[in-house]
């Protein structure tokens, strides 16, 4: 599915995931719906790890002192998708 949208590589694949986990993550902090509708496109749209991903980063977000930025909480998300 991602090389019919031109994410060949895994690595470049993965960071799409993490890129719009974090826009629905966003859209989730505007209020429930939108987060909702945003997570229901990406999924629809055949980013299908993009659920687990905005899973993983509510432990970011609650854990700021432990991860001070995104770089440091990458190896969880590459955990994450072993869940």
């Amino acid at each position: 599915e991602m090389d019919k949208l031109n994410y060949g590589s895994w690595i470049t694949c993965f960071n799409e995931h993490v890129v719009r986990a974090v826009t629905t993550r966003l859209a989730f902090a505007d209020n429930r719906q939108e987060g909702s509708k945003a997570l229901a496109r990406e999924l629809e749209a055949g980013f299908i790890y993009t659920d687990v991903l905005v899973q993983a980063l509510v432990e970011y977000e609650n854990n700021r002192d432990i991860y001070p930025d995104l770089i440091s909480f990458y190896p969880r998300l590459l955990e994450a998708l072993g869940q």
